[in-house]
């Protein structure tokens, strides 16, 4: 098998292309990470489409996720493609530090999935072909609340994912002690201002790290013209789970 794999690459090489080893995607990687670590539950909040979603099921995730998505076209469309999976529900709301009711900044952009609570900032109008082109009113719930009187109370095997465009930090904030609950969050961070106002990559490593938890991995979303990051999507674990991970790490197949 080596032989052939060194002819091949030899052959490869001469049309100046090189063989090399598939990488898995995000979701291969979430989906096998949830599998080991036995995560049961996932929050699946800024779910858009379902895109998220529907790709840890394509990865092989069978367990239960909830979706939050507060703008109504998507959740039809994120409902419509959830309606036949028992173990995914979906709910028409978003999740920030105060209830009540708020204007989303409606983008242009891919199934508006660049929407936002917040402006974009003169780095987005530069750089990302995207506008804000209306507002819509949606209803805003807290995690805590939502937690406190829902039956969906996260036991510790549950994965908190934000993409939530810049308000990740408001979304964690109206969580309040309640945050320690998820043993895992995944969330999406900016390394230059995409949003104004919103908290840097470094602000909420340092919130998340005063709360406990410990960074697993990172995986790159969007990348400048000049080499550097501008948004990665980082995964977090608790002290508890970080624990865990190296005596899962020496396994082999996993």
């Amino acid at each position: 098998m080596n032989e052939l794999k060194n002819l091949i690459r030899s052959f490869l090489h001469g049309l100046g292309y090189d063989l090399v080893k598939k990488k898995p995607s995000k979701s291969d990687q979430l989906s096998k990470f949830l599998n080991a670590t036995n995560i049961t539950h996932v929050f699946d909040v800024g779910a858009n489409i379902g895109q998220f979603a529907g790709d840890l099921r394509k990865s092989g995730y069978v367990k239960n996720i909830f979706s939050f998505e507060p703008l109504e076209k998507q959740f039809t469309t994120l409902s419509s493609r959830a309606e036949n999976d028992l173990n995914w529900t979906c709910y028409n709301f978003a999740f920030g530090d105060v209830a009540g009711t708020k204007d989303i900044n409606i983008a242009n952009n891919n199934h508006s999935s660049a929407s936002s609570f917040l402006e974009l900032s003169e780095l987005s109008k530069d750089m990302i072909d995207v506008k804000m082109t209306e507002t819509a009113k949606v209803e805003i719930r807290t995690l805590k609340e939502f937690l406190e009187t829902s039956d969906l109370i996260p036991d510790g095997n549950t994965l908190l994912k934000l993409d939530v465009q810049g308000f990740e930090h408001s979304v964690m904030k109206g969580a309040g002690v309640l945050l320690s609950r998820f043993p895992a969050i995944l969330l999406e961070a900016s390394f230059f201002s995409i949003y104004k106002d919103e908290k840097l990559v470094g602000d909420l490593i340092s919130t998340l790290k005063n709360k406990g938890y410990v960074l697993a991995a990172f995986f790159v979303e969007m990348e400048s013209d000049i080499g550097t990051t501008l948004q990665s999507d980082i995964l977090f674990v608790s002290q508890e789970l970080y624990k865990k991970l190296e005596p899962l790490h020496r396994q082999p197949n996993q």
